[in-house]
C-alpha cells in the first residue's frame, strides 16, 4: 500500500464513517497534509477534515463531497486521480452515484471485509485493519514508510498538489456564493453550519430526508479543535449530519 501510494502521480483519499469510529481524525489530517493528497467525504465521514470557518482548523487538501451529492471539484480531482484510497467508507449509492464512480485503482482500508471488497477491490488491495492502525504506522517517524511517502509527495507538489490548490481557491470562491443565495436550502445549511461552530462546546446539525442531505454533503464545514482529540482534552467543534 505505502509503495503504490508513494508511486502515485495523482493520489485522492475518500474518507467515510470508519475514520470517525477509529477514531483517527488527527491522523487522517496528517497524512493527507504531509502528503498532499487530495480527500473527498462520504456523508457519513464529513468531520473528519478540518475545514473550518474563519479562524477554524482547515487543511488544504479537503475538497468536500464525492458523488452524487457531492462538490464539483472532488468529483473532477476523482476523474483525474490514478489512485483512490477509501478509508472507512461503505461506498454506498450516494458516493459512488449509484455505481458509476470510475477509478484506475483502488485501496480500500475497512475492518469490514464486505465493504472493503466492493467495486471489486480484493486483496491485497483491500487492507483489513484498524484505520488508526494503518495511519500511526504510515507516518511513523522510526519506520519505513514516511521517507517513501514524503519522497512521492514532493515529486507530485508542483503538478498535481499545485493543481489541487488551485482549484480548490476556485471552489471555496464558489461556494462562498451557493452559500449565499437568499431562500436557498444553501444558505439555510450555512446559516445553521455557522450556529454550530458559535456554540461553546461545538454543535452538530441533522438532517433527514429530501434536498437538505445533498446541500449538507457540499455546504457544512466541519472543525475539530486538535488538542481535543486524542484524550489530550480541551473542546471539540463539530458541525456535521
Amino acid at each position: 500500500m505505502a509503495e503504490r501510494l508513494a508511486a502515485a502521480e495523482r493520489p485522492l483519499f475518500l474518507v467515510g464513517g470508519g475514520v470517525l469510529y477509529s477514531g483517527a481524525e488527527v491522523e487522517m489530517n496528517e497524512l493527507a497534509e504531509a502528503l498532499q493528497v487530495p480527500v473527498c467525504e462520504s456523508q457519513a465521514g464529513k468531520s473528519v477534515m478540518a475545514d473550518g470557518l474563519d479562524g477554524g482548523a482547515k487543511n488544504s487538501f479537503c475538497v468536500g463531497g464525492l458523488g452524487v451529492t457531492g462538490t464539483k471539484i472532488a468529483n473532477d480531482l476523482a476523474a483525474e486521480a490514478d489512485l483512490l484510497v477509501v478509508w472507512g467508507s461503505r461506498l454506498g449509492d450516494f458516493v459512488t452515484s449509484s455505481n458509476t464512480l470510475k477509478v484506475r485503482e483502488l485501496i480500500h482500508v475497512n475492518l469490514n471485509t464486505e465493504d472493503a471488497e466492493k467495486m471489486g477491490c480484493k486483496s491485497p488491495a483491500a487492507v483489513f485493519a484498524d484505520i488508526k492502525t494503518v495511519l500511526r504506522a504510515l507516518l511513523s517517524e522510526g519506520g519505513s514508510f514516511k521517507k517513501k511517502l514524503l519522497a512521492g509527495a514532493e515529486k507530485r507538489k508542483a503538478t498535481w498538489g499545485a493543481k489541487v490548490l488551485a482549484d480548490k481557491a476556485a471552489w471555496l470562491l464558489e461556494r462562498s456564493k451557493i452559500a449565499a443565495l437568499p431562500n436557498s436550502d444553501s444558505a439555510v445549511v450555512a446559516a445553521v453550519n455557522k450556529a454550530c461552530f458559535d456554540l461553546p462546546q461545538g454543535g452538530c446539525a441533522v438532517c433527514a430526508a429530501g434536498g437538505l442531505p445533498g446541500e449538507l454533503h457540499k455546504v457544512t464545514r466541519g472543525y475539530f479543535n486538535f488538542g481535543g482529540l486524542l484524550d489530550r482534552g480541551g473542546e471539540r467543534k463539530i458541525a456535521c449530519f
